[in-house]
């Protein structure tokens, strides 16, 4: 570990004018120049785009390093990925909306298309631990609702995560090995080749690490022990193209440790394996329309300890869609959107006396349209109609309105509307603790933002406002002694306000950051309910010249976090404010040691939390929990040799 550490003290001492880099960051004027399809399915620019978006791309990922998605979304405004002692890093928290450990308030998407579980929604560890790296082409974050055209779940924002395509990249093969603190250990490989007409991703990740093991940590039933968090992962992802073909794929084998169902320390572990596929089919009708045709199909396998005892659960789940888009331009200005799909959700547990076999089905239909009032003023509306399978049909509507001041200026007035259908676990379920209610309502969320955009080739600055009213909250209640179930009640307010920027110093220094603020309050009264940092400061800066180097820091101030006191459980620290700060520094390893190929072969030296911080979040189990969990290693470092064939 030494011997890590002092290769980047070595580095550092380097600093001198040299001629750029191959591996140079992405300026920001082609940043902002990246066009995104989350908000309206179809490709447009940012600014016009009816949403709060941002977009982190490949070169980012790789200036300021990152061993998983996890490292990237923690540093992205107003977001974090949370979870239990049960579902570690099993979610992302956008806009403080944290509704319980499972992904339920958020959507992940796949080139567009929806990554969801049969059972409750959203299980996604494996996606924050496994998805490889090197084939992402860029991220788009929208942060807001997103139901109109995205169905269920979609209500605090949307990742997208878009992989390379070989007719706008380079094609290469790729190959990455890793090793590094805790006995961590990584290899990737990846190949992206294609032609005039076809294109092919294709990336392998592993990954090995005992993980840091925190001592006396206070599990549901008061004994001290040490909580875990081993990771394993083994993972294939697939996106091909031919003409108007279209395939994503994903096989994913992942363990990770767990406290179990009742957090009984030490722990064990727990095993996901996802088998993801969807195939589309785009056509076109005549000039100007299109329509496109898709069936995404995931499979999920769910294994883990309920208790200390020993005894564990499994499931299996299955969801899938069916899904038309049309599309196109009535005239030059206006663009009209119409979708339908119809969704099934399955599950069977191993024990079917606790989960008997269960099935639920889902439609929807939805529009959009956007029209230009002039290039600098465009006008949004939409609506969608989703219908459960055994509660009533519910519309969401959004309208939208964007203004163009000057060159530099825009002004984004949003109003959307979302919401969550009760998932397999909550409508179905009958066990003798918990006992589902197929008469649920689906969640609703409506959001008013107004964002202010300055941009410049050289700077990007932003500022919003949102306020998000949460109703029909679906919550457990008594049923009978020793049984809950569930019922709609209540509501929760949130306002929040976000900044961020980007800044192009000179052609060899970068800054960024972003800086999130924000408030909530149930119908009874209740501040701050969801177990999420009021505040959130995160920056950054790079340098990138000679020798081909790359240096990075960034650093994320996390305000205290509200956690949940359990009564009659010991305390576990508490999730006080802290710094987590990492700094990724990398080489062309033929322009400094004359090793390799130019552009071809590089290290880099990923270090993570330098300050040691003992980090710890809210525990988002709220029945079978502690106030807190563990939630990051400490002082780490990770070294990776690339070559680029």
């Amino acid at each position: 570990m030494k011997n890590v550490f002092l290769i980047a003290a070595l580095s550092c001492t380097l600093l001198q004018a040299d001629e750029a880099s191959d591996l140079a960051p992405l300026s920001l004027e082609d940043l902002l120049n990246i066009q995104v399809t989350s908000t309206s399915r179809r490709d447009e620019s940012q600014h016009l785009a009816p949403g709060v978006v941002t977009v982190v791309s490949s070169q980012e990922i790789q200036q300021y390093g990152a061993r998983h998605l996890r490292d990237v979304i923690d540093r992205l405004v107003g977001m974090q990925v949370l979870g239990s002692h049960q579902r570690p890093h099993n979610k992302t928290s956008i806009r403080a909306m944290n509704g319980a450990h499972q992904e339920g308030w958020e959507v992940i998407l796949l080139n567009g298309r929806p990554i969801h579980e049969g059972t409750d929604g959203g299980f996604n560890f494996d996606i924050y631990l496994g998805f490889p790296l090197d084939m992402i082409d860029h991220i788009e974050v929208i942060r807001g609702p997103g139901s109109v055209i995205y169905g269920t779940n979609a209500m605090s924002g949307v990742i997208n995560i878009v992989t390379k395509d070989a007719q706008k990249s380079i094609n290469e093969t790729r190959v990455d090995l890793s090793a590094g603190s805790f006995d961590r250990t990584q290899v990737e490989l990846s190949t992206l080749i294609g032609g005039n007409d076809y294109s092919l991703n294709i990336a392998l990740n592993a990954i090995r690490a005992d993980g840091d093991s925190v001592g006396g940590i206070f599990d549901k039933s008061n004994a001290l022990g040490t909580y875990g968090t081993a990771e394993n992962s083994d993972n294939l992802v697939i996106n091909a193209k031919y003409k108007g073909f279209t395939l994503n794929a994903m096989v994913m084998n992942n363990n990770e440790d767990s406290g179990g169902s009742t957090f009984d320390l030490p722990s064990s572990a727990m095993n996901k394996k996802r088998n993801f596929l969807d195939v589309g089919y785009l056509y076109d009708l005549t000039s100007g329309w299109d329509v496109s045709i898709n069936y995404t199909v995931n499979l999920g396998e769910f294994d883990w300890q309920i208790s200390g005892s020993g005894a564990r659960n499994h499931y299996k789940d299955r969801y899938d869609m069916t899904e038309v888009i049309v599309r196109g331009n009535v005239a030059t200005d206006l663009n009209l959107l119409f979708g339908a799909n119809s969704s099934n959700y399955e599950t069977e547990f191993r024990n079917t006396g606790t989960f008997p076999y269960s099935e639920m089905n889902n439609k929807s239909a939805y529009t959009q349209l956007d029209y230009m009032l002039s290039p600098k003023q465009k006008l949004i509306l939409g609506a969608q109609l989703n219908k459960p399978e055994d509660s009533q049909s519910d519309l969401s509507k959004r309208a939208g309105f964007i203004q163009g001041f000057g060159d530099n200026w825009w002004l984004k007035l949003l109003y959307s509307e979302a919401y969550r259908s009760p998932n397999l676990q909550e409508a179905k379920i009958n066990a003798p603790t918990l006992l589902g209610n197929p008469l649920l309502n689906p969640e609703k969320v409506a959001t008013y933002d107004a964002q202010l955009i300055y941009q410049t080739s050289k700077q990007y600055y932003a500022i919003a406002l949102y306020d998000t009213m949460l109703e029909n909250l679906i919550v457990r209640i008594p049923y009978s002694p020793g049984r809950s179930t569930f019922t709609n009640r209540g509501y929760v307010r949130f306002q929040g306000i976000e900044a961020e920027g980007r800044v192009e110093l000179n052609d060899n220094f970068s800054v960024l950051g972003n800086f999130s603020y924000q408030i909530n309050k149930t119908d009874s009264g209740a501040e701050d309910t969801t177990f999420a940092p009021n505040t959130m400061v995160k920056l950054g800066g790079s340098y990138h010249g000679i020798y081909g180097m790359n240096i990075a820091v960034f650093d994320s101030y996390i305000g205290k976090s509200h956690d949940l006191t359990v009564s009659g459980v010991s305390l576990n620290p508490s999730a006080d404010p802290y710094h987590l700060l990492t700094a990724n520094i990398s080489v062309d390893t033929a322009k400094m040691w004359n090793f390799g190929q130019i552009g071809r072969s590089s290290l880099s030296l990923y270090l993570d939390n330098l300050l040691n911080e003992d980090i710890y979040a809210a525990n988002l189990n709220y029945t079978n929990g502690t106030n807190t969990i563990p939630a990051h290693w400490g002082r780490s470092a990770n070294l990776t040799y690339t070559y680029r064939f």
